[in-house]
């Protein structure tokens, strides 16, 4: 298939995905924030995470820049990639459903915010950043670009283990034993499998 093919599919997938987290962008800058617990660090990983999601697949996408970083895949594989990012929006979409007002992009808890464990967190304490790992790897399938991959990869690797911690701390300390009998059941990226 012809490379532009792929990189309207690349653009198709980030507009898509802007749509998908619009309201809920919205939603979370009008609720009330009662603990914000974001550091500089993590504000610098969210912006290189960001280049890495959103401004280097737009370099891809619309420009030849990127075209000296291309992989030979099958396009088979970079199909998938784009079948794995689609798997990736519709986790997200369950997550932000799920979380409804209590979501934010950043390390925080909105007022009367309530501790989830429904839907994907049945399973996982944290699919969306599950959901944001596998956009990731189906943008690097699908721009066949190690470039573009590595990059995105390597910056939402950085984010999540900076970011997980805190996060966790920061639920601990708002829900105690509920948050710590909620985590002994669930994994934090994927499902702890064999636990009854």
């Amino acid at each position: 298939m012809d490379e532009s093919v792929y990189k309207y599919a690349l653009l198709g997938l980030l507009v898509l995905f802007f749509l998908v987290r619009g309201p809920y962008v919205y939603r979370s800058r009008i609720r009330k924030t009662a603990v914000k617990r974001s550091t500089p660090v993590d504000r610098m990983l969210m912006l290189l995470a960001t280049v890495g999601m959103v401004g280097l697949p737009l370099v891809y996408s619309l420009t030849a820049f990127l075209d000296p970083f291309s992989i030979a895949l099958p396009d088979s594989v970079r199909l998938a990639g784009a079948a794995v990012y689609l798997a990736a929006l519709a986790l997200m979409v369950m997550v932000l459903r799920e979380l409804g007002g209590d979501w934010s992009m950043q390390v925080e808890l909105k007022d009367n915010h309530r501790l989830v464990t429904s839907g994907p967190y049945r399973y996982v304490r944290h699919p969306m950043y599950t959901a944001f790992t596998l956009m990731m790897a189906g943008q690097l399938l699908l721009s066949a670009n190690w470039l573009l991959g590595f990059f995105g990869i390597a910056a939402w690797t950085l984010l999540c283990i900076v970011r997980i911690p805190h996060e966790e701390a920061m639920m601990l300390e708002e829900f105690g034993d509920e948050y710590r009998t909620y985590g002994e059941g669930t994994g934090r990226l994927v499902p702890r499998f064999g636990q009854g």
